[in-house]
């Protein structure tokens, strides 16, 4: 049994087919600006405090993929993505889920419907037809669970949209609920915006038009003549925008080195001692750091950390070195001065000092200072 729908109808698969006015640009740019950096409620931030402070970026390791939402609005740089958790991608799920939608209710929303009437409408009818088959002895085995799309797309369409699948569980209810989709006549379309989809086959064969990565953007472009890249670099952009992701990106980055400092400090005692011997015992190393120190105070910085208790175990552990056997509370120290410097001293110093350590403490000394 089938249930048709008197809506308008079907988009038209050609390219660029309906491409809106000029003046919708502005509008889309402005609905994004605004859900973008607005307050969301109590202990809930903006979308984009919200996702910085959940970003975990890989230092060194393997790196997730690039997508529009981590590059062109976030500013991630590919090779340094955010680490796919769970919490991050609930995040970044509803913001792109939101976004897409907005383009699509904002340059076809003749042929767009979201609305909660609609979508209680729709599992009315769906529970009225399982309901039906059970009584007709054609409903075999567990019935799909019901699933809220993201919105109708014309007559025949009715279309989900993810960032990322985190779960088996989560996965397995997407797929199945496109059987549901298509009882009720539509067709089920798959919108997924991070590349790495590895279930393309699977939707497929039970009924799901699919389009991860790029295939995905072309979507968007093809049914609302806009490109999401181009939308998402016009938002980020703006000067207000740049400068809250400027500030977000800071703290984020902070907020990481002193996680992984405090990490490190309980690093496996042979990364700490393979660090602390060629960091201690490196001639130019202590020399740039003591160069650095004695430096006359600038004001465009703080140097409020390398207080005379800093500099007395530093000199305390200049005089150790000679004995090769400094305590561990003064290489310690050694190590908290480091962290005050500027990004390029540091490298500096660290170049010098790492250049004999083994991959192993480089690896983990690096994802510590950068």
């Amino acid at each position: 049994m089938t249930l048709t729908h008197s809506r308008a109808s079907s988009p038209c698969p050609s390219i660029g087919h309906n491409r809106p006015p000029d003046g919708k640009r502005q509008e889309i740019i402005d609905q994004i600006t605004d859900y973008f950096l607005a307050e969301r409620g109590t202990d809930r931030p903006s979308y984009l405090d919200a996702i910085y402070g959940k970003a975990e970026v890989s230092v060194g390791g393997s790196s997730p993929p690039p997508d529009p939402v981590l590059t062109d609005l976030f500013l991630f740089e590919e090779g340094c993505m955010p680490l796919h958790t769970n919490l991050l991608n609930q995040e970044l799920g509803n913001f792109t889920e939101r976004l897409v939608k907005t383009i699509f209710e904002t340059t076809r929303g003749d042929i767009v419907d979201s609305s909660e009437a609609t979508m209680a409408k729709l599992q009315t009818e769906y529970l009225a037809l399982q309901s039906l088959e059970a009584r007709c002895g054609k409903n075999e085995g567990k019935p799909v669970e019901w699933k809220k799309p993201d919105f109708l797309f014309g007559a025949s369409k009715i279309v989900e949209i993810k960032y990322r699948f985190n779960s088996y569980q989560a996965k397995q209810k997407q797929i199945q609920v496109g059987l549901a989709y298509k009882a009720l006549g539509f067709t089920p379309v798959f919108l997924h915006l991070s590349p790495d989809f590895r279930h393309h086959k699977e939707f497929a064969d039970l009924g799901w038009e699919v389009y991860s990565g790029e295939d995905m953007i072309e979507y968007v472009f093809d049914h609302t003549g806009y490109d999401l890249r181009d939308l998402l670099r016009e938002v980020s952009a703006q000067p207000v925008v740049r400068q809250r992701l400027l500030e977000a990106r800071e703290k984020m980055v902070e907020d990481q080195k002193s996680r992984l400092w405090s990490s490190y400090k309980f690093a496996p005692d042979d990364i700490r001692e393979d660090f602390h011997s060629r960091f201690v015992q490196n001639a130019p190393s202590l020399e740039a750091v003591v160069a650095i120190a004695q430096k006359p105070p600038d004001e465009s910085r703080d140097d409020t950390t390398l207080d005379l208790s800093g500099l007395s175990a530093l000199t305390e552990a200049l005089s150790d070195r000679a004995m090769k056997t400094p305590p561990q509370s003064k290489k310690d120290a050694l190590i908290r001065i480091l962290m005050t410097l500027e990004d390029d001293e540091r490298a500096e110093v660290l170049s010098e000092a790492m250049r004999q350590s083994s991959d192993r403490t480089q690896m983990t000394v690096m994802s510590v200072f950068g």
